[in-house]
């Protein structure tokens, strides 16, 4: 059986087909010119140590929502700021509860920082925000909101969240995870920045791992008040 043109590159090695994994947001668009020339020019200075606090990434957002310098922070990802906050926020004897189906990794990352996972079900195939909301005891540090859900893809206003931050307590830190954010159609999708701007314990993590296809670079950030 011969063997099909193309099937090998250069120097005889075989030629792997190209396969984008979207259960993991690869995205199928190549990154902009911009992007891959930035990255370029950044390579001639690889012999020396970046900067720890991306300062320069963080003022830029800061500057485009809005918000104190301060209260941005850059990380490799949402999943490993989420991490970070749970290990801040968490731990053992605690609790963090979020909808379930959602983002796969909550209660892996719950796990890992000793937390106790407290899954709510989904009420037609979104957060029921009531049920969520009886979850929450004196053991709570976290909740987790998935606005849009992962994998579901439901929405929630901001009049429905802001009823539901009161009816939790102050101690609780809730996080809203916009990973997909760009990617809702609905025009009456909550911003989680509004929402962070009047209440404290809303601490907002966005990505540009999955709109942006930066997804190898794992660059995410995090909006939050002092706590």
């Amino acid at each position: 059986m011969g063997v099909p043109d193309g099937a090998y590159g250069q120097g005889g090695a075989p030629r792997v087909p190209v396969r984008h994994q979207m259960a993991r947001n690869e995205n199928f668009y190549p990154p902009l010119p911009g992007v891959v020339e930035a990255i370029l020019e950044s390579a001639e200075g690889i012999n020396r140590n970046p900067d720890v606090f991306a300062t320069g990434l963080s003022a830029q957002i800061a500057d485009l929502l809005g918000v104190p310098s301060a209260h941005v922070l850059a990380g490799a990802g949402s999943a490993a700021l989420l991490h970070q906050l749970m290990s801040h926020c968490a731990g053992p004897e605690t609790d963090v509860v979020h909808a379930w189906p959602s983002f796969e990794a909550y209660p892996v990352i719950a796990g890992n920082v000793g937390a106790n996972p407290v899954r709510v079900p989904l009420r037609e195939y979104t957060h029921d925000l009531d049920a969520m909301a009886d979850a929450v005891t004196d053991r709570t540090r976290v909740v987790v909101v998935c606005n849009p859900n992962n994998p579901t893809g439901c929405v929630l206003g901001e009049s429905e969240l802001r009823r539901f931050l009161k009816r939790l307590p102050h101690h609780v830190t809730v996080i809203v995870d916009e990973a997909y954010r760009e990617f809702a159609v609905s025009a009456g999708i909550a911003d989680g920045i509004n929402l962070y701007r009047d209440d404290e314990r809303v601490w907002v993590i966005r990505t540009f791992s999955k709109a942006y296809g930066l997804l190898g670079l794992r660059v995410g950030f995090m909006v939050a008040h002092d706590r």
